[in-house]
Order: structure tokens, then sequence, then C-alpha cells
């Protein structure tokens, strides 16, 4: 259950309590299962009616609740989707090469990556820092959608000539390249035009909520470094040609 879902479901049980406090208070005659008390009278006057009646009002108050930020929650994971595709494909495609190439071109491929995992996690951060703040910019959000959009084909123009000698050796593992990049736009123009549905909602939760979702959120779609992929360790960067020269 994510952080949103958590506190929707802790807002509606104490919505409920009010409503049945409010219906059924603990006195009276008769008792419901769940110790709520139901006048006698009002059992007899109104029977199988009355009911009805609080069944519906239940029923509202339940599907009421957080059901905004938990339809947040759900649609912004199916939009990060691809955003975590990208990733496990851009994962991929640098253990592969950590195993297979030459120092070289290891080192190649890890200053494609490393722009790549800045950018990626620039934009998650202002996802997420959007979140936490309930206040979304238009503008930074189509500033760093771009730069994402570009360094991703950045990445696929830099690293598939380096990559594509391998998918004709025995034994490699496929190499999913190029990475796709239309998956941006479409995430950005989401965030814009799905913001001002859900603004009220977030502005209306506590900040250690939002705090609490913009974490998860971070934890579990960031990039991680290119060191920390695989098992072999990085070879030491190539020496600049200038390198030690005062």
């Amino acid at each position: 259950m994510s952080q949103l879902q958590f506190v929707c479901a802790q807002r509606r049980s104490l919505v409920v309590s009010e409503v049945m406090e409010e219906l059924y208070p603990r006195k009276g005659l008769s008792s419901l299962r769940c110790g709520y008390k139901i006048p006698v009278m009002l059992q007899r006057a109104c029977g199988f009616q009355s009911r009805i009646v609080v069944t519906l009002a239940l029923m509202l108050v339940t599907s009421w609740g957080c059901s905004h930020p938990e339809d947040l929650s759900s649609s912004l994971r199916a939009q990060m989707a691809p955003f975590a595709r990208a990733r496990a494909q851009a994962i991929s495609v640098a253990g592969i090469a950590k195993k297979n190439l030459d120092p070289g071109s290891i080192n190649q491929i890890n200053v494609k990556y490393a722009a790549l995992e800045a950018d990626a996690n620039d934009y998650l951060g202002f996802i997420a820092e959007s979140l936490q703040a309930a206040s979304f910019d238009q503008t930074k959000n189509q500033s760093s959608s771009t730069e994402l959009t570009k360094t991703i084909e950045g990445f696929n123009g830099s690293v598939a000539p380096l990559m594509n000698p391998l998918k004709t050796r025995p034994g490699i593992a496929p190499i999913p390249l190029p990475l796709e990049s239309q998956w941006v736009t479409q995430l950005s123009t989401w965030l814009n035009s799905t913001w001002q549905k859900y603004h009220a909602q977030l502005s209306s939760m506590a900040p250690q909520d939002r705090m609490a979702a913009a974490q998860q959120l971070k934890a579990e779609y960031a990039w991680p470094n290119f060191q920390d992929i695989a098992t072999e360790k990085l070879p030491m960067p190539l020496a600049s040609p200038t390198a030690g020269a005062h």
C-alpha cells in the first residue's frame, strides 16, 4: 500500500467512526456488534428503511474520503512505468558493458550514463518536490523533461556504436537499445494537465504525509550510480593528455 493510500484509509476510518457515533451514540437499549447503540424506538419505527439509509450514508462516506489522492497515486505510478522501464534498460546496458567491454569503452559509457542518471533523477526530484510542496512549476517541468529527452537520445547515439558489436557475440544477454524517449513528453504533458485536478486534495494533506509520499517516490524510482551497477569494479578513468602537467 502506498503512503497516499495508507493516509486515505486512515481518514476514511476516522470519518466512518464519526458518522457512526453521530447516528448511533454509545448509549441505549440495543446494540450492534461494533458496539454502537440504536434506540429501540428508531428500530421499530424505521426498521429496514433506516438500515438502507444508514448503509447508503456509509457507502457515500467511505467512497468520499481521499478518493482523489488515491487516484493520483495509482495514476502517477501508471505514468511512471516507462520511467522505470527506461531505468531498468539503462542499468542492463551498463551491466552488460561492464562485463564485456574494454576499460576505455566502459569509461565512455560511464560518462554517458552519468549524464542520463543526473537528468533522470533531476526530473524525478522535481516531481517528488512538487508532490511534497503541493506546488507545480510548468516551466521547470518543460525544461527538465526536454533536457531528459535530449540526454536519452544522446545516450542512444553514443552508446549504441560501442554496444552493437556485442549483439553477435555468443552468450551475451539481449541489449535493450535504443532507450525509448517519447514517454518523457507524454509524462510531462500528463503532469501539466493533471496537476490542477489534484492540487486541492494534495494541499489538504498534512505536510508530513506529502513528505513521506515524496520520499517513497524517490526511493522507488531513483537511478543508481554507474559504480553501483553489476559486481565488477569500474576501471580507473583514463588519464587525459594534460593530466599532471603543471
